[in-house]
């Protein structure tokens, strides 16, 4: 392919798009070989004699460009691998890519000004990633943004209604040599409100994902019934319970605008809303296909009234459940632990926890000063 007085190399292809209907576009590389510009072309054909445009003889011209990255999953590629390594090229070559594909796609008008980048996408039945209605997902024109260290994310619309994210990464296959796509997650929204009490939960859950369990909870927004969006200091699991902290601190500064704790000054009141999912109970086709992640009946939302507690330096801090008189966290200086044991003395006015990482502490409170101490194994 010529453009000025460069020479550049390229790959002409011709596409069929249906019986009788044909593509035809030059693939040009770019640099790194993860995307190609597509130059689309119309093509006037009038034999090998008939000369070049300027003799009247067979002509193309250039209909539209964009810039493409074609990604295999990366599951394919690999078993691909596997297959060319044991059974040799016919079987490696015969052997279809039923996983998924995405394919990303900018594409420019004739002054050359990039269009807002979008994906293509669609899974197979060997992905076993399906939809609330038991249905593979085909994803057309998702907008798509970068979230840096080659992670994108795209939202859509799905056949069956509902919100979705699609998060992946762009990564290389050193066994094949080319690019393809992992699977972050494939993430369903969906809101719920607490009938009791008003409050709305915006929750997103895995239903498919290369390294997350399908069915876990990726993401949480909660709301009061007011509508007051509540912002997390931090989204845990404590045991099996899922809870949304919100704190308030003393703010350092003019503006407000602070980062970590020692910029953000103390913590001067806590709440931990424990959130309950219930699944429903009343969909068939879950039960006749277990691939299927199903949907979210019910949530109850139940804001529990915390106690935080500061070590004598200010470095850590421990949360205190005040109904039972419960260790909820341990925050020892960077490292917050979760705990999973909880009991109190009352005749040392003790609480002796286990964390989720198994080590053990002791927590005494005097005059709402905290002194926390590993205890040796």
């Amino acid at each position: 392919m010529t453009v000025g007085d460069n020479t550049l190399n390229c790959t002409v292809v011709r596409e069929k798009v249906e019986e009788g209907v044909y593509d035809m576009y030059v693939l040009m590389p770019t640099v790194g070989g993860v995307a190609s510009y597509r130059f689309d072309i119309s093509v006037s054909y009038r034999g090998s004699s008939a000369g070049g445009q300027e003799e009247g003889g067979s002509t193309y011209e250039v209909t539209s460009m964009s810039l493409v990255s074609t990604l295999p999953s990366n599951n394919y590629l690999t078993l691909y691998y596997l297959m060319y390594l044991f059974y040799g090229a016919a079987s490696a070559n015969s052997f279809e890519n039923v996983f998924g594909e995405i394919t990303m796609i900018t594409e420019y008008d004739e002054a050359g000004e990039a269009g807002e980048p979008y994906v293509n996408a669609w899974f197979g039945e060997a992905s076993e990633i399906l939809d609330a209605n038991g249905e593979l997902f085909n994803i057309e024109k998702a907008p798509y943004e970068s979230r840096g260290n080659n992670l994108y994310s795209a939202t859509f619309t799905g056949a069956d209604g509902y919100d979705y994210e699609l998060y992946f990464i762009v990564a290389y296959n050193n066994y094949v040599g080319t690019y393809g796509f992992q699977l972050y997650g494939l993430v369903r929204l969906q809101e719920l409100t607490d009938s009791s009490t008003g409050m709305k939960v915006t929750v997103g859950r895995y239903v498919g994902s290369d390294a997350f369990a399908a069915g876990s909870v990726f993401s949480v927004r909660l709301e009061t019934a007011e509508g007051e969006a509540l912002t997390a200091d931090s989204i845990r699991y404590i045991g099996e319970d899922l809870y949304f902290i919100v704190r308030t601190r003393e703010q350092t500064g003019e503006s407000g605008e602070t980062e970590g704790d020692a910029e953000q000054g103390k913590i001067l009141s806590t709440t931990y809303y424990k959130i309950v999912l219930t699944d429903k109970t009343d969909e068939t086709v879950g039960e006749e296909n277990d691939n299927i992640v199903p949907l979210y009946g019910t949530v109850t939302v139940t804001a529990e009234n915390v106690d935080t507690y500061y070590t004598a330096d200010g470095a850590s801090y421990v949360d205190i459940r005040t109904d039972d008189n419960t260790v909820m966290l341990l925050t020892l200086g960077s490292t917050v632990l979760a705990v999973t044991e909880s009991s109190y003395d009352e005749g040392t006015q003790t609480y002796t926890v286990t964390a989720a990482n198994k080590s053990s502490y002791t927590v005494k409170i005097t005059d709402r000063v905290a002194e926390i101490t590993e205890l040796s194994e």
